[in-house]
């Protein structure tokens, strides 16, 4: 008759087995949940810039993200108003991909990448609205030139 370990035997070979049949799980299981959880975290907020400005607007303010925003930071009135869209859709951009606690693309690249975004945004504001589209592209290179040329420190900190 088999007799089951006794003593300290009886408890190394239970502390291996239970070590054998807990740890995987605990030790992979939480890094495979972390590393798809910020995976749909970026790809959440790549489906939210590329939406256009109307459905951007009509975004619902979804967690974790920070939809805070200024409009258009040190725009005079009138071109603020018009591309006002546009620039939240920027602010998201930058809070969430560059300086802010998500960091999502905190790189040069990513900068160029949201900026390109406003621009293309913008244009579309001006082909959907305005008569005179080219005055209105002309308006909106000046404020994307301005980020290009001023907005690095809002976008890393």
């Amino acid at each position: 008759m088999h007799r089951p370990p006794s003593g300290l035997g009886a408890v190394a070979a239970g502390a291996v087995a239970t070590a054998v049949a807990v740890l995987p799980g605990l030790v992979l299981a939480p890094q495979g949940a972390f590393a798809e959880s910020a995976l749909s975290v970026r790809e959440n907020a790549d489906r939210i810039m590329h939406l256009g400005y109307a459905d951007f607007a009509e975004q619902p303010q979804i967690e974790p993200f920070d939809w805070g925003t200024d409009g258009c930071t040190a725009t005079p009135p009138r071109q603020a108003r018009r591309f006002r869209q546009a620039c939240e859709q920027h602010d998201f951009g930058y809070r969430n991909y560059g300086r802010g606690e998500l960091a999502l693309w905190p790189e040069e690249d990513g900068r160029k990448w949201v900026d390109s975004r406003f621009l293309t945004e913008m244009r579309a504001i001006c082909r959907d609205r305005h008569a005179d589209a080219q005055w209105c592209r002309d308006q909106a290179r000046v404020l994307y030139d301005a980020v290009r040329l001023f907005g690095r420190f809002a976008y890393f900190g």
